[in-house]
């Protein structure tokens, strides 16, 4: 059994939405800000390094949004920002001298 994996493509517009995360390693605070786009942030998961969700937060419609990390240990964590279209946006941020 062979099959053939054929790429239909990615709107362009959703292709270029980009996650800026600063500062990383974070102390206090991290800010997202989605820039190169005319979506919006729809909601923000923070998972630890293993796995578990420490933070949902639903966000409305904003370009950038300020996170406290002073709730959280210090660590390497894993953040999915979604955003209004539906589109996921992931990466690895660690916070230090919580």
């Amino acid at each position: 059994n062979c099959f053939t994996a054929i790429p239909t493509g990615i709107s362009e517009k959703a292709s270029d939405a980009l996650i800026q995360l600063y500062p990383n390693p974070a102390k206090n605070f991290f800010e997202i800000k989605l820039v190169n786009s005319d979506q919006h942030i729809k909601n923000i998961i923070l998972y630890n390094s293993m796995g578990e969700r420490v933070m949902d937060r639903k966000v409305m419609d904003e370009k950038s949004i300020r996170i406290d990390t002073s709730p959280l240990l210090s660590g390497i964590y894993y953040y999915s920002v979604k955003l209004k279209n539906g589109l996921l946006k992931s990466g690895k941020i660690v916070i230090s001298g919580n």
